[in-house]
């Protein structure tokens, strides 16, 4: 939960969309305010991106954050989403197990920090399934959703400098139908709602 009384928004930290980016950008403009650390110098240590958020937890769900003292009714509120099937493959980059057993074992059964509440859209929406933020947008066109977002809190845009990002193949290229069926089962709400599809079949 980053919030700016300055620029009375809210931005929530959806996992695997960019926060590190984001936060690194937007750090000058939140409470509490903490200098990020020098890019040149990475980013892959723990620990520097909870400080910047208000209640020092990245990832709280926003039907949670309603029920704080951080809260503010009137800021303006906003996310970042990804397709679900790219969000599951960064989530499971660079860890020692094949995809489908990470899928099965802990995205399905819902221990990975990106299924940890369902789908995006349940992450954002509350106990009656309504989004509880007035803008989303969405990783696949970051740079012009930034520049969105940018303009409608009335803050600098600078372009966002992409922090922990790694090269990995086309996300489709990571399925087969066994995958495919739990991720899109999963996510369902995410595909209805944002508009997302694997963009290929999955082989069988």
């Amino acid at each position: 939960m980053l919030v700016s009384d300055s620029h009375q928004f809210i931005l929530f930290h959806t996992a695997k969309t960019g926060g590190s980016s984001l936060t690194y950008e937007l750090a000058k403009y939140l409470n509490p305010c903490y200098e990020p650390p020098d890019p040149t110098k990475g980013f892959m240590h723990m620990g520097w991106q909870p400080i910047h958020h208000i209640d020092r937890i990245q990832h709280r769900p926003v039907q949670e954050c309603r029920h704080t003292e951080f809260w503010e009714p009137t800021y303006f509120k906003a996310a970042f989403v990804r397709n679900p099937f790219d969000l599951v493959v960064s989530a499971w980059y660079d860890k020692d197990v094949p995809f489908e057993q990470f899928v099965i074992k802990e995205v399905a059964s819902r221990k990975n920090i990106v299924s940890r509440w369902g789908s995006q859209y349940d992450y954002l929406s509350d106990h009656r399934k309504e989004l509880m933020v007035d803008w989303i947008g969405k990783y696949e066109q970051m740079d012009k959703d930034w520049e969105k977002f940018c303009y409608m809190t009335k803050i600098e845009h600078n372009p966002l400098k992409r922090l922990n990002s790694s090269w990995k193949k086309p996300y489709h290229e990571y399925y087969n139908e066994r995958t495919y069926q739990i991720v899109s089962k999963l996510f369902q709400k995410d595909l209805q709602y944002f508009g997302y599809t694997l963009d290929k079949n999955p082989d069988s």
